[in-house]
């Protein structure tokens, strides 16, 4: 009986170290994943909300041969003195024009009173605008008899006025290599991150992936983050909701993915990624290339689409990054 409570009490013992050994295990892979990721290049804010199959995947790839994971890195600055200077120079009738409702030109209203009783202590404390950027807001809340909103936007200057309280967005493309001798298959991935708030919030962001050599998708996965701030241009709080991305797919040519930019009073898309697999059956031996590009929308009007050249298109009313490209054999 003795000898059996030993054997009994030694396997309970075991099998707690065991379980402990394997969940300290898959913890230290995770945290180690997230390092060779970082190291490599990926933002580690975007990271930290990465589906943990991805980031095996990917971190697998880069200890196996780093040459097969083509990274490419963009930041994109969104100058929001331009776009206060733009509605509050533009009058309702103009914005309905440009697609906006009643309620949304009010809203806008509503945003552009409260920032004009802004004080200029509230400024510095609220806003972290300095004495310059405090007198650059209240001109660009002035209304200026000069402008003019459709050659504005015909010569797409909504961000000329340079990085004076800009908001920054660093935008990745990942494309891992996993093809076999026979049959090629890349995985594609986009992580984006603000790293401070936008001005407006009424509309939609879009990410755009187009490809050539007519290959075929799977595993689409998606994930918007909304983040709390307030409807000025301050910090970001704490994590408030996340969605999927919808998408409008051209089959073998790519996708368009399409996310608000508020899932409800209060909040902003801070960060996010999409996924999916490209793949052939049979491998040709051509070149051809990926591109991708972030699109974020000032007003209702033009629109986004891809062509297999591959191509992205992104029409008027959108601000935009740099479209990303990666080279690829299928």
């Amino acid at each position: 009986m003795k000898k059996n409570l030993i054997a009994f009490f030694t396997f309970i013992v075991l099998f707690i170290s065991s379980t402990l050994t394997i969940q300290a295990s898959e913890l230290n892979v995770d945290k180690n994943n997230d390092d060779i990721l970082i190291e490599f290049g990926f933002d580690a804010e975007t990271i930290e909300l990465m589906p943990v199959d991805k980031k095996q995947e990917l971190a697998e790839i880069i200890i196996e041969d780093p040459s097969k994971v083509d990274l490419d890195v963009s930041y994109f600055h969104l100058d929001n003195l331009s776009i206060i200077e733009f509605f509050a120079n533009t009058d309702e009738s103009e914005l309905q024009e440009l697609g906006l409702s009643s309620e949304e030109v009010e809203l806008i209203e509503n945003d552009l009173d409260d920032l004009r009783e802004i004080t200029k202590d509230e400024a510095l404390e609220t806003l972290e605008l300095d004495t310059v950027g405090y007198k650059m807001l209240q001109n660009a809340l002035e209304e200026n008899p000069e402008y003019n909103t459709k050659e504005v936007l015909e010569e797409n200057t909504i961000t000329a006025s340079g990085y004076i309280s800009s908001s920054k967005l660093k935008y990745t493309q990942s494309v891992a290599n996993k093809s076999t001798k026979t049959k090629p298959q890349y995985n594609v991935g986009i992580n984006f991150n603000w790293t401070t708030p936008y001005y407006n919030y009424l509309f939609t962001d879009r990410i755009a992936v187009a490809w050539g050599g007519g290959l075929n998708s799977k595993n689409i996965s998606s994930s918007a983050y909304y983040y709390n701030t307030n409807t000025a241009v301050t910090k970001w709080s704490k994590l408030s909701k996340n969605y999927s991305w919808s998408k409008s797919e051209t089959p073998n040519k790519g996708i368009v993915f399409s996310t608000n930019q508020t899932s409800n009073v209060g909040n902003k898309l801070k960060t996010g990624y999409v996924f999916l697999d490209l793949y052939q059956n049979k491998k040709v031996g051509k070149d051809t290339k990926i591109v991708s590009q972030f699109a974020h929308q000032i007003v209702k009007i033009g629109g986004v689409s891809i062509s297999g050249s591959p191509s992205i298109t992104i029409g008027t009313g959108y601000n935009k990054s740099q479209q990303r490209s990666s080279t690829i054999t299928y």
